[in-house]
């Protein structure tokens, strides 16, 4: 079978445009980057039955430092408001080879959220501080929250692995209405617990905040990027 070998493609004028890398990767003839957003999709996972979280182990220190997640979940499990065993908040845990690390206290977290009805927001309510699992949205059953989430992984154990992220509890129409509806924002840092080098870790967990494991959601959808050096 004949293959295509292509390096590099010309503009009309002849001037070569773009170069063709080893990899396969379009680069700019005039810069040598990638002709993207420099945004590389990772992974992806959409569940349509109750699923209690999934493992997103995508790190690579040699191409990436910082990643994106993007999300939409529900909050509530098939069998309903059944509040010991559904999603309730949105969460996530770092990962390293031996698994997820949500030991307690291994996270120190910042939580804010404010509804269309209030002024002021709450800051650092009980998510907040040593916990075992990073906060993202919360929280209630009859809830779903869509949000994003800026990871950082220095590839060093002198540094520490960070997020900050925004998201939104939305309510409407499954629960009430205007106020409903929260406007939320969150940002952890992996300061304690068995492994705090971040060039150890091999991705995360999305989940519960409530529990790593156990506390399902019925319907969502994650997409994770790397963002290139």
């Amino acid at each position: 079978m004949s293959k295509l070998r292509v390096r590099e493609i010309a503009h009309s004028n002849g001037t070569v445009a773009a170069t063709v890398g080893t990899n396969g990767q379009l680069l700019s003839a005039s810069t040598g980057f990638g002709m993207s957003t420099g945004m590389v999709k990772l992974a992806d996972a959409e569940w349509t039955t109750d699923t209690d979280g999934v493992n997103f182990d995508v790190f690579d220190t040699t191409k990436y430092i910082n990643y994106k997640m993007y999300w939409w979940v529900s909050h509530e499990s098939e069998a309903g408001d059944a509040t010991t065993t559904s999603w309730y908040h949105t969460g996530m845990c770092f990962r390293d080879s031996n698994g997820n690390l949500d030991g307690a206290g291994t996270y120190d977290n910042n939580t804010r959220w404010i509804n269309s009805a209030q002024t002021t927001p709450t800051w650092n309510s009980t998510q907040a501080g040593a916990q075992n699992r990073i906060w993202m949205c919360g929280n209630g059953n009859a809830y779903d929250s869509q949000g994003e989430v800026l990871i950082s992984i220095p590839p060093s154990g002198s540094f520490r692995a960070c997020v900050r992220g925004v998201s939104q509890l939305v309510g409407s129409p499954r629960t009430g209405g205007a106020a409903a509806n929260y406007c939320e924002d969150f940002s952890s840092v992996l300061f304690a617990g068995s492994n705090t080098n971040p060039s150890l870790l091999t991705g995360f967990r999305f989940c519960s905040f409530r529990g790593t494991t156990g506390n399902y959601s019925q319907r969502g959808y994650a997409s994770v990027y790397g963002i290139e050096k």
